[in-house]
């Protein structure tokens, strides 16, 4: 079952195309990477896909549902994001943030806080504020906000800003179990290192150019073990 389904779409500002026509599927299960350079339009990609901002034209299925067909919210219901850099509400303890994100989904019996907090390794920071927490520890709480009520789609922008090397484990580990589970999983990260050990997949985004989708291990082995060296080969060629 594809999970997520993009079909020619493109995006354009002022005249200028940000996104050329880009097709992609994703299936349930699937860690599906997008690696390119800064400016390369996977912010972008990101924000359509969640209904953050609106595509030129083209289409996006979600589970078999689109914006056009369902609510933004009834949709997100199924989709855990990280976009950018991660916000909270002004003088919110951890706790509070997985609360109040429970509180706008309207889930009535939402899972225990406590356990989501010890997923990311924040269960003894759940009464602390957020504004005091270092950049890693928001970004863990950003994971426990987009993992928290479930759901069968992430979409995830650069997730390891700011995680030490324990972070980057952590989420590595929840990742993993997440799709061997059903979750599918969108993600960009300029960590090659890392996506080599997580992703099944993956698609290079140049210039707005959405390359075709290949499998990790077969690029590894097409590139002598480095998906460093695909992403210059692909870069290189893009941009040639």
């Amino acid at each position: 079952m594809q999970t997520l389904q993009i079909t020619a779409l493109t995006k354009s500002i002022a005249g200028r195309e940000i996104l050329s026509p880009s097709t992609l599927n994703v299936a349930r299960g699937e860690i599906c990477a997008i690696i390119g350079p800064n400016g390369a339009g996977k912010t972008t990609l990101f924000k359509i896909i969640t209904g953050l901002a609106f595509p030129t034209s083209g289409a996006i299925t979600i589970l078999g549902r689109s914006f056009n067909h369902v609510s933004r919210d009834e949709l997100l219901s199924d989709i855990g994001v990280i976009i950018e850099n991660p916000e909270f509400r002004a003088g919110a303890t951890a706790h509070d943030v997985l609360q109040l994100h429970f509180d706008m989904l309207g889930v009535t019996t939402p899972p225990q806080i406590a356990e989501i907090l010890a997923q990311v390794g924040l269960v003894n920071s759940a009464q602390e504020p957020v504004a005091s927490f270092s950049l890693g520890m928001k970004q863990r709480l950003a994971l426990a906000r987009a993992i928290a009520h479930q759901p069968k789609l992430l979409i995830l922008d650069e997730p390891t800003n700011g995680l030490d090397p324990t972070g980057i484990a952590d989420l590595r580990q929840i990742l993993t179990d997440l799709a061997a589970n059903g979750v599918t999983i969108l993600i960009a990260s300029h960590v090659l290192t890392e996506l080599e050990r997580t992703a099944h997949t993956v698609a290079v985004l140049v210039e707005g150019q959405l390359g075709d989708k290949q499998s990790v291990q077969t690029i590894l082995a097409q590139y002598d073990g480095s998906l460093e060296s695909f992403y210059n080969a692909s870069v290189k060629g893009a941009t040639a």
